[in-house]
């Protein structure tokens, strides 16, 4: 298993905390990825993460069987069961998504969604 997280030093974390969870350590302006194989791909830019794919940032926490990201254009590709977990507690579902940096805006490929309210949506 492979894990990363890049973090900026959090100056607001309290040391009073007892427990805090993994998404209050990452803070705003972290990110993790941790999966059982990575490769790193200086000439095309790209990190690509495959097997067991779990990614957290801005309170979004991405789980896929592959995810390729590339840094020049921070867009994501992930393939294979995707699940984005919000804050909030809704999730969205795909078999492919591709997504901007943020994780906020995408196209997906049989979508579907699971929202507050027990709601749910789905397309092709």
């Amino acid at each position: 298993m492979v894990q990363m997280a890049a973090a900026a030093p959090d100056s607001s974390a309290s040391s009073a905390a007892a427990d805090p969870s993994a998404d209050e350590l990452l803070g705003n302006s972290a990110f993790y990825l941790e999966a059982d194989t990575m490769i790193r791909d200086d000439q095309a830019h790209t990190w690509t993460a495959r097997g067991s794919v779990e990614a957290r940032y801005n309170g979004r926490t991405l789980r896929a069987h592959e995810v390729i990201y590339n840094a020049l254009t921070g867009v994501s590709v992930a393939r294979g069961n995707v699940q984005i977990v919000k804050a909030d507690g809704t999730t969205e579902y795909a078999q492919v998504m591709t997504l901007d940096k943020g994780f906020h805006e995408g196209v997906a490929v049989a979508f579907s969604a699971h929202m507050q309210g027990n709601d749910t949506v789905a397309a092709a």
